[in-house]
């Protein structure tokens, strides 16, 4: 019942630090003793442990998950710090497990979405796409709130701008391996309908090719895109391409893998030598018909050299990042950035 006059906040948080394990602990009131550590101003870090120990031990005791779900709460979340703020949002996981559908669906719509659409704080945003990451990756949780992680993935990548973050744009990248490719098509659909979503759809497609998670077919619709519009971003096209294709050359694959990459590669100069005869014609919004021969031509050079010549799949001779598509990203110093 004493504040921090009596128990210094440093105390505290050393006690609290002693509790974060994995393990379940004795189900007492766990609502009971954490409480007050939210209500007395011991600092935002005993808040977020509490939170923390909280979360991990909302599969054991009813009393934790009571504790955590009122936190999730619009009105309550909002009255935290940014720190304690994340801390639940890395929490994902355990959350999905106690909390039903109903309060789900007002955390990610009230709690979420609005670091997408009111702010662009990217270590508030990466927090998000790493639990709803790691809350996918869970085996087999309740279908209603599959959906509402879905929805809500589908939600938070129709409303991010068209800014090159990479750190953002891999979490979200991340985020669509883990979901079903009939979800993933559902989703990036109408990508490339206007320059809004030329960097998120390139990106999210070359990462998804990259990494191995979907086939280079992924990439047609993009590479008929950049020949077919005026506002397309070549350079920036070229570079997320160039990377794709010399990352995905290095991932070992069976035979079968490797004629379908073959094909690939020979559809490419067929539809390249469709173009260049005139037998395609290019849609209205193209730009000049020279400009177009440019740039496929660079695009077949580039598949060329990274899909049939090993050596050159080393993209740091180029002057690329060869981590760009790297299935780890090191993320911003969250304390640093607060």
């Amino acid at each position: 019942r004493s504040g921090p006059e009596s128990v210094s906040s440093v105390i505290v948080a050393a006690a609290l630090e002693s509790l974060k394990v994995k393990a379940g602990l004795p189900p007492v009131n766990w609502a009971g003793i954490l409480s007050p550590f939210m209500r007395v101003n011991y600092g935002e870090k005993v808040k977020s442990l509490s939170l923390q120990i909280g979360a991990s031990q909302m599969a054991s005791s009813p009393s934790a998950a009571m504790f955590v779900s009122s936190w999730l709460t619009p009105p309550l979340f909002t009255s935290l710090q940014k720190e304690s703020q994340v801390t639940l949002y890395k929490c994902m996981p355990q959350i999905i497990k106690t909390t039903s559908p109903s309060v789900l669906k007002l955390y990610l719509e009230r709690s979420c979405l609005p670091a997408f659409t009111q702010g662009m704080d990217s270590s508030v945003q990466l927090a998000i796409l790493k639990g709803l990451h790691d809350a996918l990756s869970l085996n087999d949780p309740p279908d209603a709130v599959t959906m509402l992680m879905h929805e809500m993935i589908s939600q938070l990548y129709h409303v991010f701008p068209n800014e090159y973050n990479i750190h953002v744009l891999h979490a979200m990248a991340e985020c669509f391996a883990q979901v079903p490719d009939e979800i993933v098509d559902s989703i990036i659909m109408a990508d490339f309908a206007d320059a809004t979503t030329q960097i998120k759809g390139s990106f999210v497609r070359c990462h998804l090719v990259a990494t191995g998670r979907q086939p280079l077919s992924l990439l047609n619709y993009m590479i008929d895109a950049s020949l077919n519009t005026d506002y397309w971003e070549h350079n920036i096209g070229m570079l997320l391409l160039t990377n794709c294709l010399a990352t995905f050359s290095k991932i070992k694959k069976e035979p079968s893998e490797l004629l379908l990459s073959q094909q690939w590669l020979l559809e490419m100069l067929g539809h390249t030598c469709s173009i260049v005869t005139g037998a395609m014609p290019l849609a209205e919004t193209a730009p000049g018909k020279s400009k177009v021969i440019r740039y496929v031509i660079n695009v077949v050079t580039c598949t060329i050299l990274t899909l049939t010549y090993p050596v050159n799949t080393d993209v740091a001779l180029w002057g690329f990042d060869p981590h760009l598509f790297g299935r780890e990203s090191k993320e911003p110093d969250l304390e640093k950035d607060a």
